[in-house]
This record gives C-alpha cells, sequence and structure tokens, in this order.
C-alpha cells in the first residue's frame, strides 16, 4: 500500500483560490515536523507527531533558499521539490521512536499542518540521537489523481 502523502484538504483549497480566483495564501508553511504516524486523512489528521525529550519542530522558511525549483513530474508523476539545506532537529533526550515522515507546519508549536509525506526509509531516533535531513531528503509531491505517488 502507498503510504498516504499530500497537501491537506484545506491548503488544496488554498491552492485553487490563489491560482484561479487570485486570492492571496491566507497560511505559510514555516517549521518541518515530524510523525511517528502519519496522518491517514486528507485533512492531516490521524498522524502522531514526535514529542518529548526536547523534540521540537524545526524553522524552515518558504522561500528559494531552504527549496529547489520543482521538478516537472513527467506522465503518471506528480511534480516534486525538495530541500535545498540541511534541517537539523535538537539532541533527543529520550527516544522519540520510529520517524516515517515529516509535515510542513505554520507555526513552531500547534498551527496548522499544510503538507506531510513519508520519508524515503524510517529513522529510528534514541536517546542522543540529533536527527538531520539533508538537501534532497524532504520531497513534496503534487500530481493530478492518475499519477503514481
Amino acid at each position: 500500500m502507498t503510504p498516504p502523502t499530500g497537501w491537506t484538504s484545506d491548503e488544496e483549497q488554498d491552492l485553487l483560490e490563489s491560482w484561479f480566483a487570485r486570492t492571496a495564501l491566507p497560511r505559510t508553511p514555516t517549521h518541518i515536523g515530524l510523525f511517528t504516524t502519519l496522518p491517514t486523512a486528507d485533512a492531516g489528521t490521524g498522524g502522531v507527531e514526535a514529542t518529548g525529550g526536547s523534540y521540537a519542530r524545526v524553522a524552515l522558511a518558504a522561500n528559494g533558499t531552504n527549496w529547489g525549483s520543482s521538478s516537472a513530474g513527467g506522465v503518471g508523476s506528480p511534480a516534486t521539490i525538495q530541500n535545498l539545506v540541511a534541517v537539523l532537529f535538537p539532541t533527543a533526550t529520550v527516544a522519540w521512536g520510529t520517524i516515517v515522515g515529516w509535515g510542513y507546519w505554520t507555526a513552531s508549536t500547534s498551527g496548522t499542518l499544510l503538507y506531510f509525506g513519508p520519508l524515503s526509509s524510517n529513522v529510528e531516533v534514541a536517546i542522543n540521537d540529533a536527527p538531520d535531513f539533508q538537501p534532497g531528503a524532504l520531497i513534496a509531491k503534487l500530481g493530478d489523481p492518475t499519477d503514481t505517488y
């Protein structure tokens, strides 16, 4: 089964309104967070974010320094964009568990989840680990319903 990935329902609506109605996007992503369970719904619900032991989302503004140019997906594949800079998390003072995915939020705490997706491989975060995601490790995808994710 393909793991869930994608823009949340609210953000999909905002993107459509921005493109077609030329309304300003009401939310801007600012922080990367980690999931031990990916969201299971298009609304971004059902996910479990890592917690405790110095876990904190990492600031990563939406700009051309932090994110590359998007790449066309071609027939049957979504377009993609990936991080250009390393995303470094604090050292875990307790085990965070197995990290299976990432999300892009509007705030360092609470906020709105705008995008979520799986990692290419799970990352086990034990006590004293400082997870880092090198350039190209976080990939966001956007495509049509016939694309294979």
